[in-house]
């Protein structure tokens, strides 16, 4: 069975790289979902421990109030060669939704969050604040106004961060993997009734991806 593929290239050429990348990253069967729970960044146990429940083995958030740095990271570090993982969202048709990856994790969001710390996408309203340039490059409208899939992929291959909905490719972050220190998932959440939960609808390996190459010249 083949579990990988060797191809070896030679000299400098950016596409035969950036090709050789993308057949190892399509051939390997290393399972890439990274199981974790949530846990609250210190600043959201110190200031907002009443403003949500952690319920399912702390792998659903349920926001009891509205309020901004209310923050979640995952337990676990996302610390395979190509991660990937899940999250369910329903947002009551509200905006104010954060999700996708940090290295930082006293992470606070009053307001824009740190783009050089945080590669996530929010679901934004007409006229909100401007993390929708510069977290992500696409413009999103009010996403999560039906529950939704979103699946994350942190690939080191061909160094991107890269969104999901529903299993299918919906954009890339302005940020790569290497950009940062050590990732966690990254979930933030600012009104009532909106829940965020860990699951495994999609399979990686059916996800539809696109052909992508690396950010090297």
């Amino acid at each position: 069975m083949l579990t990988d593929l060797s191809i070896v290239t030679y000299g400098t050429n950016s596409a035969e790289k950036d090709l050789y990348a993308y057949c190892v990253q399509s051939f390997r069967k290393i399972e890439p979902r990274i199981k974790f729970c949530f846990k609250p960044t210190i600043n959201t146990i110190r200031d907002h421990l009443r403003v949500y429940n952690l319920t399912n083995k702390n792998k659903k958030i349920e926001k009891e109030q509205s309020s901004w740095d209310c923050c979640f990271i995952s337990n676990v570090p996302l610390h395979k060669t190509v991660s990937y993982f899940e999250l369910s969202i329903h947002g009551r048709g509200y905006d104010g939704i954060f999700v996708g990856v940090t290295d930082d994790v006293e992470q606070t969001s009053q307001g824009p969050i740190n783009a050089e710390r945080t590669c996530a996408f929010y679901n934004y309203a007409s006229g909100n604040f401007s993390n929708r340039e510069i977290v992500v490059p696409t413009s999103i409208g009010n996403l999560f106004s039906q529950p939704y899939i979103v699946g994350v992929v942190i690939d080191r291959i061909v160094d991107k961060i890269q969104f999901y909905v529903n299993g299918k490719y919906f954009t890339s972050g302005t940020k790569s993997p290497s950009e940062f220190k050590e990732l966690y998932a990254f979930v933030s959440v600012y009104y009532k009734k909106q829940t965020i939960e860990v699951c495994e609808k999609y399979g990686f390996y059916s996800l539809q991806r696109p052909l992508v190459f690396s950010n090297r010249n």
